[in-house]
């Protein structure tokens, strides 16, 4: 491909309103022609006189003029990271670092600020004193330093007197938040009094939720929020017996308590050896081919359905259908004669003469 033909299509696409940027991936032969033809597919873009938005095109000398023109006009160059990622990129690559491009471009560079904790807290007080209490977008530097001498920002925010930002949580506003639910009568026994941002920020500052409600000094006015059991073997054995005393059939306790139930898999491996070891008998069948077996025998010498529908052959039908492959495998295993179909009795319809 020529120069001109690279400049036809070029201008082909424009006119068709079709992207002339961008189209390494799309158009390969056209753009392989254009960098050989004219060093570059930006180039050919403009020698073809095609109005489009290409990138900025860096040089030492285009990095510093930069730089000059957005200390002259804004925005603030140390926030030239987050607002022109661009120029932020060039700089490095063409000095190595910020700093270095800044001294070539004739600025002075300011050292890092030196923080102590009191500088930390005055400086605080003054954003909020300016109605910015948003720290990370207004001075990025002082967040930081609080993260340093404090473990985090809500912790300085909070040495400072001052209250957290919207959205944000700190101790004393998780602390207030809970003795305010519990005036207003909300269920503060429940994790998070069910508030989701309330319970992940309790967890979060104080390890628990249990353990922000002691913090507020309502613990004891809440006797049903009690500790996390701590499970052990016997535990598991002793709190199946005592749901069977009161009546309740070890199958059916995982619906009543799903802690101990929990428990006994974590234990025993599963719930049927906590019940074994419990000195039960479980409710659920073990399942064998030969068991299967006897068992359509057995209902076959009992003059029982053996349908695969019936109810009381559900439990027996899923167990053949996965060991034999199917119910009527099953009852062949067993010595069972199926039941033949009866013929159809359906009138032949006579054909008509043609």
């Amino acid at each position: 491909m020529t120069r001109e033909e690279v400049l036809e299509a070029i201008r082909t696409r424009h006119a068709e309103g079709q992207p002339v940027v961008g189209l390494s991936s799309t158009c390969a032969d056209l753009y392989r022609a254009a960098r050989k033809g004219f060093g570059g597919w930006y180039e050919a873009v403009r020698a073809a006189g095609v109005p489009a938005k290409l990138p900025r095109q860096w040089s030492h000398d285009a990095v510093i003029d930069a730089i000059r023109r957005r200390h002259q006009h804004g925005p603030p160059l140390n926030h030239v990271w987050r607002d022109d990622k661009p120029l932020f990129r060039a700089a490095v690559s063409y000095f190595g670092n910020w700093h270095t491009a800044l001294r070539a471009a004739g600025l002075a560079v300011v050292p890092p600020r030196r923080w102590s904790r009191e500088q930390i807290l005055d400086s605080l007080q003054d954003h909020y004193r300016r109605g910015q209490p948003q720290i990370r977008a207004f001075d990025p530097r002082l967040a930081n330093a609080g993260l340093r001498y404090f473990g985090s920002l809500s912790n300085a925010v909070e040495a400072a007197g001052l209250p957290p930002p919207p959205g944000r949580w700190n101790e004393r506003k998780i602390i207030d938040t809970i003795q305010d639910y519990y005036v207003k009568g909300l269920p503060i026994q429940f994790r998070g009094c069910k508030d989701a941002l309330l319970a992940e920020a309790a967890k979060r500052h104080f390890g628990s939720w249990r353990a922000a409600v002691a913090a507020a000094g309502l613990l004891t006015r809440v006797p049903q929020l009690r500790a996390k059991r701590r499970w052990s073997r016997q535990a598991v054995i002793d709190a199946i017996r005592d749901w069977h005393r009161q009546g309740v059939p070890a199958k059916f306790v995982w619906k009543r308590d799903g802690g101990l139930y929990s428990a006994a898999k974590a234990q025993f491996g599963s719930w049927r050896a906590a019940v074994l070891a419990a000195g039960f008998k479980p409710g659920r069948k073990i399942w064998t081919r030969q068991i299967i077996v006897q068992e359509i025998q057995s209902r076959k010498q009992q003059g029982l359905s053996l349908s695969s529908q019936e109810c009381a052959n559900w439990c027996l039908a899923t167990a053949a259908e996965r060991y034999f492959g199917s119910w009527n495998e099953a009852l062949r295993a067993a010595g069972v004669e199926l039941a033949r179909r009866a013929p159809s009795r359906r009138p032949t319809k006579k054909r008509r003469s043609a």
